[in-house]
């Protein structure tokens, strides 16, 4: 998987998952949970998506980790591709 496809399945899942969408069981789930970091393999390096609060920062910025190139942080989900 290249860089460019890795962003391209990152900016596809939605920052929210409703595990009730995903799995089916016995009883109702609605526990929700929060999309927090990603690991990408690309086959030649990894790449780490990751929403955390940066230094002296209020917000969780989305920070994307790659070894080819410095941190990039995007202020939201969407940002992302």
């Amino acid at each position: 998987m290249t860089q460019t496809n890795c962003l391209k399945v990152l900016a596809s899942l939605p920052p929210h998952l409703f595990l009730s969408q995903i799995y089916t069981a016995n009883q109702d789930i609605r526990v929700v949970y929060k999309l927090n970091c990603i690991v990408c393999f690309t086959g030649a390096h990894y790449m780490v998506l990751l929403r955390a609060k940066v230094p002296g920062g209020q917000n969780r910025l989305w920070t994307l980790y790659n070894d080819d190139d410095p941190p990039k942080r995007f202020k939201d989900f969407k940002e992302v591709s």
